[in-house]
């Protein structure tokens, strides 16, 4: 089986609150590269690549919608 997505979270600490990103593999340079200095800038909150695994339909937000979330 061949996997079409990647799946990123994004955690900001302070606020307490957890995003999922569904990436196309096509797209993790492009994620990679946009949350490359986040931990820098946002103390306390850090990213990871995660397996997607029991995040249910419609937890994780489409890499193409992200600007909705503000990213």
């Amino acid at each position: 089986m061949t996997t079409k997505h990647k799946y990123l979270k994004v955690s900001r600490v302070f606020v307490n609150t957890v995003i999922y990103f569904q990436v196309p593999v096509d797209q993790v340079d492009a994620a990679n590269s946009q949350f490359s200095t986040f931990e820098d800038e946002n103390p306390g909150c850090h990213t990871a690549w995660v397996s997607g695994q029991g995040l249910g339909l419609g937890v994780a937000i489409d890499w193409a919608d992200r600007a909705h979330v503000g990213y």
